[in-house]
């Protein structure tokens, strides 16, 4: 079974997730080094619990990050807790093989799930928080235009101490200003009426 190229960009695309794939976000989402920047660093995930987790995902706005060239599975990216009256989201992502880190491919798929968020969902502003410990998602996230809001104070306790969760976010009108507007999908081409 293929990937389904959901939403492309340039190096890499968004498909909706595979349950075949259970067996390879497990293993990512078990090794300490790159599950220490996740939320559920205090979790045990297996490979039935992971396929079950995919299979409820079937209807929510996440995505596999898969790279152009090869098509291969590089991580994932969400939009969580969809707040559709106020028009609001939170942004999740993680790119799994440690090799492709610093690489960009997290960088344009969170853009290409901004672009996606605003035009698509016409959401008006989109969160994200960041451990302080991860300065490389950090600066990911200021490229793609997120500025800092604020702190969550003592959010999260890690090695022996709370630390403070910085939050960032993004608006639909920010994101079309950027350099990634260029992700934002272009409006069906309109036949000319003789």
């Amino acid at each position: 079974m293929n990937y389904v190229r959901k939403i492309p960009g340039e190096t890499v695309y968004l498909s909706p997730m595979r349950p075949d794939d259970a067996a390879q976000y497990a293993q990512w989402l078990n090794t300490p080094e790159i599950n220490q920047f996740l939320a559920l660093s205090t979790s045990t995930i297996t490979e039935n619990g992971e396929k079950a987790w995919i299979e409820q995902m079937g209807e929510k706005t996440v995505f596999a990050i898969v790279r152009q060239e090869d098509d291969a599975l590089l991580g994932n990216v969400a939009l969580d807790t969809l707040d559709i009256l106020n028009s609001t989201g939170e942004a999740g992502i993680f790119i799994g093989d440690s090799a492709c880190h610093g690489k960009g491919y997290g960088t344009e798929a969170l853009a290409l799930l901004l672009g996606y968020a605003f035009a698509n969902l016409n959401l008006e502003s989109v969160m994200i928080r960041v451990f302080p410990w991860n300065p490389r998602a950090q600066k990911a996230y200021e490229k793609v235009g997120f500025q800092p809001v604020g702190v969550l104070r003592k959010a999260v306790k890690r090695y022996g101490k709370s630390w403070d969760v910085p939050v960032f976010d993004i608006t639909a009108e920010d994101f079309a200003q950027g350099p990634w507007k260029r992700f934002l999908p272009k409006p069906p081409h309109q036949a000319h009426s003789s």
